[in-house]
């Protein structure tokens, strides 16, 4: 090949991802002490590192859309007793040193070595990744080999082939690291070269020899991002963007979207595996995302856990027709598969939602890669938090995908933290860290409730150049349980606090109505233990701590200056799994009353809820909800009222309470209700005696919830079930004794009153006197 004759220009095209934010930065330095804005948790003592497509030279391929091309520009911000020091170096790949030399860039498009203008060995950018191991800074891209750096000065010391045991030509820019052994695992795919289906499959130990190696053969010649491991399992997530060497040989794109493409993902043994243990599962056409993690449940299946589109997200590569969706329509959610990996079915059933806002970019605490975990940190895009879009786009430039947010999901509750840090500032990949000297998942170095976050320092910049700080406002903080019916920023900043009960529909208490002898009688019952105590929950987190430490606890002590705290919390609805929501109307977003979850989801999601909380709460009649439920099926959701489909996604919701419960939480909980159990028994002998029948309505509602009234359990253990009988006995028990000391009806049915028996077990270290026969008084009661 030979250079082209045109003189290539100085300056960068005026394209989108050359502008704005994505404005190459082509900058390498060292700044001591930088100017700290607020403070930074002293218990942070260490360097984080990044990495980033920074472009040194015009590339001379027109029209070309793609900013991965950028050379690797390595950063590293050392912290230690609250000060930074800022470093920033290029990679020095062959591709940057040859460029450099020639003044001029001098390869073509992405990851095409025939639109180049030399002949390059190793052509990578090293611009994807950056990670430490074994004492070297390795930067890393997934179309070659890693680049070493001294951690220390970012000094390059070539490209790393760990002392020649490397076998592929390529290298993730994701590995995984076993925080219990130390290993790193790793993969290569196109790994004999472009255009070829190998993947190599690899595990490196601390010391940076190689373990294992596997060669594998992939279906179809495609993207592998991302990968995950559990402590026995490797899985490989294909996007169903292809390759094809002759298309590339034409001058065309590396990649081209198929969606006839099913989404294969590929399960491996992680130890000792062969070849032909390679097993790949197939969904509907999807691109996947990023891995949040993975691990093995109690059953041995895979949970896999990352984000999932039915859409091209990289819609710059489009289909064989040119087809590509509108980037702002592209939605990714955070998703769950549960995989048996010894299965000869490979069709996978429609997976768990687990957060439905459009997010990407998971982080864990690291610690807990490839084990059960409950904390997911991740970049959201909701508009209706209130970015000033019109304002920031100008500046925005050509990255893509574009988050406003950062947030926490608490997978095992369903409740999602968000931080957004204002109209007019992105946010980009977060990151967490550890506690120093904290062993708990998920306990991090936060400010404000916040990731360490890195802020688009250079928009913010620009915009207060602009003229345009006035306009910037203080982060916000949001707590979230899901779908959001959020009001407005303005009408947050009224007095008080708009949370799951608008103040336009309050409820403070209970009352009855009972019809004798043709007269009515009203009775109030009081506070209602649902409501009025869900509310004062509400305020307290809805209002800002006083300096003096005490939480408003009605909206007379709220601010009446119509403006509220910039560090308040904001408390909206929503739980999984996910309901989109339509365009953003008068600054609230409506919830879109005819997206329902996949038929299959919704079908075990109707069974359940009519074999647990409809016991509970028996309103609905089962016959006639099923049929209208089959004609939906039939004619769609236009053709139902729309307060039916309301009941249904509030059943799909009660349901959901019940079918994700793990085990541990049903431990939890069922420790929950004994304990509202022993606090009646104690309540009844005090002067607040009236409380009682209040925890006895949480507790019989717990117990439905956890299913105590159902005996026939064989997946539990002898001595749970003996728990869960006497439970469900003192229920009963507690049920008949307050029932006939307030004069309230019972709230147990009859039907309910004797379960089907169980043996007795006696609990172990039993004291003296107690025996088999212990539960003969409650036998002889009931």
């Amino acid at each position: 090949m030979s250079v082209p004759s045109q003189k290539p220009r100085k300056d960068f095209p005026n394209r989108p991802q050359f502008s704005g934010f994505m404005k190459p930065c082509r900058v390498e330095g060292e700044v001591l002490n930088l100017e700290v804005y607020g403070e930074i948790p002293k218990d942070i003592d260490g360097t984080f590192y990044r990495v980033m497509p920074d472009p040194q030279f015009s590339p001379f391929i027109e029209n070309d859309p793609q900013w991965f091309n950028g050379d690797g520009n390595i950063s590293a911000f050392k912290i230690k007793d609250g000060s930074v020091s800022f470093k920033q170096r290029f990679v020095r790949t062959e591709k940057f040193v040859r460029e450099r030399e020639a003044q001029r860039a001098l390869i073509g498009k992405y990851r095409n070595k025939f639109t180049d203008a030399v002949e390059l060995k190793i052509r990578t950018t090293a611009n994807t990744n950056v990670v430490h191991f074994n004492g070297k800074l390795l930067a890393l891209k997934e179309d070659a080999p890693p680049y070493a750096l001294d951690p220390h000065t970012l000094e390059t010391t070539g490209l790393y082939d760990f002392d020649g045991q490397l076998p592929s030509l390529t290298f993730t820019a994701h590995p995984k690291f076993d925080p219990l052994t130390g290993e790193m695992l790793c993969f290569g795919y196109e790994a004999k070269g472009d255009g070829t289906p190998d993947i190599c499959y690899y595990r490196i130990a601390p010391d940076g020899k190689f373990m294992e190696t596997v060669w594998l053969i992939a279906p179809v010649l495609a993207m592998i991002h991302d990968f995950a491991v559990t402590e026995n399992w490797v899985v490989f997530p294909i996007i169903p963007q292809l390759c094809d060497i002759e298309r590339m040989k034409q001058g065309g794109e590396h990649w081209q979207w198929s969606p006839e493409t099913p989404f294969y993902i590929g399960v491996l043994p992680r130890r000792g595996a062969k070849p032909s243990d390679l097993k790949w599962f197939r969904y509907q056409n999807s691109f996947p995302g990023h891995v949040a993690n993975a691990y093995e449940d109690e059953f041995g299946n895979i949970i896999l856990d990352l984000g999932l589109s039915a859409m091209n997200v990289f819609f710059w590569w489009p289909d064989a027709q040119g087809k590509s969706p509108e980037p702002s329509s592209i939605h990714s959610q955070l998703t769950r598969f549960t995989i048996n990996p010894k299965s000869e079915e490979l069709d996978l059933v429609n997976p768990t939602v687990l957060q439905s806002d459009n997010s990407e970019f998971y982080r864990i605490d690291d610690r807990f890669t490839t084990k059960p975990y409950k904390h997911c940190f991740f970049d959201l895009m909701n508009p209706a938090l209130g970015t000033d879009f019109p304002t920031i786009t100008p500046q925005l430039g050509g990255g893509y995908p574009l988050y406003n947010a950062l947030a926490h999901l608490n997978i095992e509750t369903g409740v999602t933290e968000i931080y957004f840090p204002g109209k007019t500032h992105m946010v980009q990949e977060p990151v967490f860290i550890p506690r120093r000297g904290s062993s708990v998942e998920g306990d991090g170095e936060r400010q404000e409730g916040s990731l360490l976050e890195q802020r688009v320092q250079a928009l913010e910049k620009r915009l207060r150049l602009s003229g345009l700080n006035e306009q910037f406002d203080s982060p916000q903080i949001h707590t979230a349980t899901s779908p959001q019916i959020q009001e407005n920023h303005e009408s947050q900043r009224s007095p008080g606090v708009k949370g799951p009960l608008d103040q336009d529909d309050e409820v403070d208490g209970m009352g009855a109505v009972a019809l004798r002898d043709g007269v009515d009688e009203e009775e109030y019952f009081g506070a209602s233990s649902n409501v009025a105590f869900l509310r004062l929950i509400i305020h307290a987190v809805g209002h800002p701590v006083s300096p003096s430490g005490n939480v408003p606890l009605s909206n007379t002590d709220a601010s009446t200056d119509g403006q509220s705290n910039d560090n308040h919390f904001d408390a909206f609805l929503r739980r999984p799994p996910g309901i989109s929501s339509l365009p953003e109307t008068k600054g609230r977003v409506r919830v879109d009353p005819f997206a329902l979850p996949p038929q299959m989801e919704a079908n075990a999601l109707l069974h359940l809820f009519f074999t647990t909380i409809n016991l509970m709460i028996p309103c609905i009649h089962e016959d006639s909800f099923r049929d209208m439920y089959n004609k939906m099926q039939v004619s769609g959701t236009r053709n139902v009222r729309r307060s039916w489909l309301g009941s249904l996604n509030v059943v799909f919701a009660l349901a959901t309470n019940v079918m994700t419960a793990t085990s541990p939480d049903i431990e939890r909980a069922t420790r929950s209700m004994q304990l509202f159990l022993l606090m009646e028994a104690y309540l009844e002998g005090t002067t607040s005696s009236s409380l009682a029948w209040t925890l006895h309505g949480l507790a019989v509602k717990g117990a439905y919830q956890l299913g105590l009234h159902v005996m026939n359990l064989k997946s539990i253990s002898q001595i749970d079930r003996e728990v869960r009988r006497r439970s469900w006995y003192w229920c009963v028990m507690n049920d008949r004794f307050l029932s006939v000391t307030y004069g309230r009806p019972p709230l147990i049915p009859l039907s309910h009153v004797r379960p089907e028996a169980s043996p007795y077990l006696p609990f172990s270290n039993a004291p003296s006197g107690v025996t088999v026969s212990s539960l003969a008084y409650f036998d002889a009661m009931m």
